[in-house]
């Protein structure tokens, strides 16, 4: 026996050996390999192919076999059984352990048994009981079953089952007692409450929290996969829990070094899908870096629904194949991809998302995470579960993360999309700005000494602290050019719905740059603007009622009204300041009374009226007459089932006349008797819920009746005997409103639905009918004032347009309404329109504010040269053959003045300062024609040239000498008339020609105080020149560019803004600093004139022919809105006045000699907000 064992000895490590040198080779090369062997024996080459078949085909799940327990411990006797298989269970369902009692077997592990128990005391509880098989009680194993509890009793963490209790049964078996963990695998839950990415997430990093806390006790799992962890529902959220670290390692530490122990030689132990490749090497070590890779495979699954997926050769490994780490994992992107169309869409519902969704979140960085955990060299998988945990969380918060390789691109990416706005407005800038501060600082580095370095470092960091301080304020003027450029286009928008009459998108826009609505208030002249064309003006509001209002009309005394609203509410409302409202009848909500304005009536004389209402209990309409609305209504017709519609009362009231749509007829009945008289029918019957056709109509001496109803059939019946006229009428659509004329000769009619056009019938002719085009909806009612001068037209556009009977033009559009328009009426006198509509609202308009002619509406025109409008834009003076006269609000000659005038200008809206020429002097009138004072020039001048700077208020007089190239520029006070100042300047051409001129000024500009004058020299050149210091400020050389072509020097002296006659450009210059600043560009023609409102925040640039004013914002030089000429007018000239609110727009006609003016209104942002029409804050 002694001299064998040196030979066992020695055969078993040869053994050993080739065992470890073949087991790394595929299976097909071991036979060759030893057959090439012959140093090897035959008996030696048979046993190492018995071990390799033997290995290969080994199980690989935990502890299933008897071989684990051969290879801890001694083999068993001879002859006896595998007790994993034959002994009995130990305990049944009630045993006692302890103070616990058995309940129910969860599950069986490789050498443990896991129950379901309930302790009794000291008090109640479930709990987990872990213990070990009969027949499992090798030194390994009891030395693993104790490690595990030696685990759990390290572990205080909300996210591990904790250790509770250990112990030994009466058998002699170990056992610990554990937290009880009832849930789900995290993966099946979260399939199961289709939790998104982000939910999913949060679950992980609470596992990740639980294994790291895992790892600072010295413990690695070994065997994380999705059922050893568990999710808990509890009140506060779902609860992650990590189980079973029954083949846990310990690190080695003074206090454990039980690896060896642990983990068997050349056992497997755990599941391969989440099984780092080392795992699968006894002889390598195992420590913390495996778990992160069964977390990396787990946040793998949770992402796509399938653990790692192989691509190629290695979809399908063998154990050998794992045991040379050939995994070739592809990205769960490219896996999902690869999915059946109907898994992704499965998949993507499991996960609240959309397949593109689902594919693109995990396309970016996300997917680099679980790639880098799953690496099979450990050193390229993160180094600890917390810096796996944090990349997870800088994906969530879109930060860079450390998987994915660092590069400027990269981190500029994330901090786009978290300040998507702030990047893309100054980007540009920025990215100008950081690259010459790194150019420089390394460029400068070079030259450093050593002892520098501190300082140089420190002037870096101020650097870019101003550096992103420049960044931040870029930005914010990114922000705010944008909101500037939103806002020119808003005033275009604006422009736009008031010519269309759109009162309440006018208001929706402008309200949006209300105080407090912007950090910028945008607001300027073209806003003012904009807001006071939106007013109503002439127009009274009868408060705001609980429905639509379908139908109004005045009654008889015109201090009261009558309306009818939604479902059939009939009341009687005082207009005078209480507003008070008498029901007249009831409305129903069963009944269809909506939409239309055909439910109610009057007759001519407007002392008996009738309304339509409904009955519940029958179901039937009925409609009411009333002689005097103080009383009960004197007649209740039954009408039936059939909603009627387009009601008519004949002028004495005895006769009603209505529409049935369900019967495509007219009935016509009399009052006393309900009898029907006679009964017209027009189109088959409409039982549609739009059966809003129809529509009757006496003729204002009762002799005739016409009935309109479905695609635009008419009928005028004589009431004598009901025969049909001769003449056939027809319109495009159906019919919704009809009236004739108060002297029966014209027939009024209006469409619904499509047709927005009002046709106009000669019933004294056979030709075909006018249209009156200039809705942009369907006409809902059309009415003639008494007098029939006029035609008012309600529509769906929002609009009434109020129409001349002489020729059939449009004379105004009365805007007020914020939804359609459904009622129009006269008053007896023909003084007020009432009007009412779907935006609840009744309004009473005043005729003359809309038919005769104003300023600010459509112009006064004046045949003379000379004229000035007042400060407040309601009134022009005007000199013809040297006699003034105002216009405007007073019309009429101004008496008691002097003959021979030269100019006459305003100094307050009832002071004029005139001027005389031979002799010179200087006069201050009142209205009244009473002189205030007077200075007379003593010059001995061949002649003198005056003009007025109303910004400052002061006179320029210009006296030019006999046989002298200079004059004397003299500066007066207008109210005063003291002299401010004389200067000597050397004359020119065009100064001397355009010196008086107030509508061309292509020549000559003064400073808003006189004090700098710009005119043009030699036709080419511009001279700016300054009375104060009596010098020339600034010389423009324009030779070769056509000269000058309209000028203006800015308020405060500052800039000049002019243009040339080659191009229709407009250039800003800035005296102060000797530069040009911008070029304004937006005429097609050539400029005609330039002028600067009083603040300089605005210029009014026009230009010759048919172009349009523009007003530009010198905040930034934009832009901000444009107004037409008026029609049949060209070349305008557009001047600020003094107070900054009004822009007068001068234009020629094409016609005749005469000048159109115009002012157009801005009220002070002040008196907007103290409005009550303020806009919304």
């Amino acid at each position: 026996m002694k001299e064998q064992e040196p030979k066992d000895h020695q055969f078993s490590n040869q053994l050993e050996a080739e065992f470890e040198r073949l087991s790394t080779l595929p299976s097909d090369r071991w036979r060759p390999e030893l057959g090439k062997r012959t140093d090897l024996t035959e008996e030696l080459k048979s046993t190492l192919l018995e071990l390799l078949e033997a290995h290969n085909n080994m199980p690989t799940r935990f502890m299933d076999s008897t071989e684990v327990r051969e290879m801890h411990d001694q083999p068993p006797l001879e002859g006896a059984e595998d007790h994993s298989q034959t002994i009995a269970p130990s305990f049944e369902t009630g045993t006692l352990i302890g103070s616990y009692r058995l309940e129910s077997e969860i599950g069986q592990g490789g050498f443990g048994v896991v129950w379901l128990a309930k302790q009794v005391e000291p008090y109640e509880r479930e709990v987990a009981i872990k213990i070990l098989k009969l027949g499992m009680d090798s030194r390994a194993i009891l030395k693993r079953f104790e490690v595990e509890q030696q685990i759990l009793a390290m572990m205080d963490h909300p996210n591990i089952a904790r250790l509770i209790e250990s112990g030994t049964t009466m058998t002699g078996q170990p056992f610990f007692v554990m937290e009880l963990a009832r849930g789900l695998p995290i993966t099946k839950y979260c399939d199961e409450k289709c939790l998104d990415i982000p939910s999913r997430l949060n679950l992980f990093i609470d596992v990740c929290f639980a294994v790291n806390h895992a790892h600072q006790k010295g413990a690695i799992h070994c065997d994380l996969k999705p059922s050893n962890i568990l999710v808990i529902e509890k009140a506060n959220g779902p609860l992650a829990k990590v189980i079973d670290f029954g083949i846990s390692q310990v690190i080695q530490t003074p206090k454990f070094r039980l690896t060896q122990v642990v983990t068997a030689e050349g056992q497997i132990l755990g599941t391969p899908d989440y099984m780092a490749p080392e795992q699968f090497h006894s002889r390598k070590a195992t420590d913390t870096l495996s778990d992160i890779y069964s977390l990396g495979a787990i946040l793998y699954e949770l992402l796509i629904g399938r653990p790692p997926y192989c691509s190629g050769k290695s979809k399908h490994l063998s154990q050998e194949g794992l045991l040379r780490e050939e995994r070739d994992f592809i990205t769960p992107s490219a896996a999902f991809k690869s999915y059946e169309a109907t898994d992704r869409i499965a998949l993507a519902r499991k996960r609240n998302a959309s397949t593109q969704e689902l594919q693109r979140r995990v396309a970016q960085d996300l997917e680099r995470i679980p790639m880098k955990a799953l690496q099979s060299d450990p050193k390229e998988r993160y180094a600890t579960v917390i810096g796996l945990l944090n990349d997870v969380r800088r994906s969530m918060s879109n930060l860079p993360i450390k998987a994915r390789p660092p590069s400027r691109l990269y981190s500029f990416q994330k901090f786009f999309r978290r300040n998507r706005l702030p990047v893309v407005a100054a980007s540009a800038t920025i990215l100008a700005v950081c690259f010459s501060a790194l150019f420089s600082a390394y460029h400068a580095s070079l030259a450093r000494q050593a002892r520098e370095k501190e300082r140089e470092l420190r002037i870096h960091s101020d650097k870019l602290s101003a550096e992103a301080k420049e960044s931040e304020r870029l930005a914010i003027e990114g922000q705010e050019e944008t909101q500037e450029r939103a806002y020119v286009a808003d005033m275009q928008l604006i422009a736009n719905s008031i010519n269309e009459g759109n009162l309440r998108e006018t208001r929706r826009l402008l309200n949006q740059y209300s105080k407090g609505l912007s950090k910028k208030d945008l607001r300027g002249w073209e806003w003012r603007y904009f807001w006071q064309q939106g007013q109503q003006k002439g127009v009274t509001g009868i408060g705001s009622h609980p429905s639509r209002v379908l139908t109004s009309f005045f009654t008889k005394n015109q201090s009261s009204i009558i309306s009818l609203r939604d479902k059939g509410h009939i009341e009687l409302i005082n207009i005078n300041d209480d507003q008070e409202k008498t029901v007249l009848s009831v409305g129903s909500e069963e009944a269809r009374i909506g939409s239309t304005s055909g439910f109610l009536c009057k007759n001519f004389d407007g002392n008996i009226f009738a309304g339509l209402s409904f009955r519940e209990k029958s179901n039937d309409y009925y409609i009411k007459i009333w002689s005097d609305l103080s009383k009960p209504p004197t007649h209740n017709i039954h009408i039936g089932p059939h909603r009627p519609t387009g009601l008519a009362l004949s002028p004495n009231g005895e006769t009603l006349a209505y529409f049935l749509p369900a019967h495509g007829s007219a009935n016509i009945i009399r009052i006393d008797s309900a009898e029907i008289l006679y009964s017209e029918r027009l189109n088959d019957g409409n039982y549609s819920n739009l059966d809003t056709e129809g529509a009757c109509c006496f003729s204002s001496d009762g002799e005739k009746i016409a009935i309109g109803g479905r695609k635009g059939q008419i009928v005028i019946l004589d009431t004598s005997d009901w025969s049909r006229t001769e003449r056939n009428l027809q319109v495009a659509a159906d019919i919704t409103t009809l009236t004739f004329s108060p002297n029966n000769r014209h027939l009024a009619v209006g469409c619904i639905w499509f047709d927005p056009r009002i046709w106009i019938f000669d019933l004294t002719q056979t030709e075909p009918p006018n249209s009156l085009i200039g809705h942009q909806g369907f006409v809902s009612k059309l009415t003639f004032s008494p007098n029939g001068e006029l035609l008012a037209s309600s529509s769906a556009d929002q609009n009434i347009k109020l129409w001349s009977t002489e020729n059939w033009s449009e004379l105004s559009t009365l805007s007020g309404h914020t939804d359609e328009v459904w009622s129009v009426d006269f008053s007896l006198d023909g003084s007020q329109l009432l009007s009412a509509g779907k935006d609840k609202n009744i309004k009473v308009w005043d005729i003359k504010n809309f038919t005769e002619p104003s300023l600010d509406t459509s112009g006064l025109q004046i045949p003379t040269y000379h004229f000035q409008v007042s400060p407040c834009g309601n009134r022009v003076v005007s000199l013809r053959n040297r006699t003034p006269s105002l216009h405007g609000d007073i019309e009429k000659p101004l008496k008691g003045l002097p003959a021979d005038l030269s100019r006459a200008y305003w100094i307050s809206s009832d002071r004029l300062l005139c001027t005389k020429s031979s002799p010179p002097e200087l006069l201050i009138w009142d209205l009244n024609g009473h002189a205030e004072k007077s200075l007379k020039l003593a010059h001995r001048a061949s002649s003198i040239k005056y003009r007025y700077l109303e910004e400052s208020q002061t006179l320029l007089a210009a006296i030019k000498f006999p046989e002298s190239d200079h004059i004397q520029l003299d500066r007066y006070d207008a109210d005063s008339l003291e002299l401010i100042s004389s200067s000597d300047i050397h004359s020119s051409e065009s100064l001397w020609k355009n010196f008086e001129s107030a509508t061309m000024d292509d020549a000559i500009s003064f400073s808003s105080d006189g004090e700098k004058v710009a005119f043009v020299k030699d036709h080419y050149d511009i001279i700016v020149y300054d009375f104060s210091s009596n010098s020339i400020v600034k010389h423009f050389d324009l030779a070769g560019k056509q000269g000058p072509q309209g000028m203006d020097i800015s308020p405060d002296g500052k800039l000049l803004a002019y243009a040339t006659r080659d191009r229709p450009i407009i250039k800003i210059h800035s005296l102060l600093e000797d530069r040009p600043l911008a070029e304004l560009a937006g005429h097609n023609m050539v400029l005609r004139s330039i002028d600067f409102s009083p603040d300089g925040e605005r210029i009014a640039s026009c230009s010759i022919g048919y172009g349009p004013i523009i007003l530009w914002d010198t905040a930034n030089w934009q832009q901000v809105a444009n107004f037409p000429p008026t029609p049949g007018f060209i070349t305008p000239n557009a001047k600020f006045l003094r107070n900054g609110s009004n822009l007068v727009i001068t234009e020629r006609s094409l016609d005749t000699a005469n000048h159109n003016i115009r002012v157009l209104k801005a009220p002070p942002l002040a008196e907007i907000l103290n409005s009550k029409n303020e806009p919304d804050r």
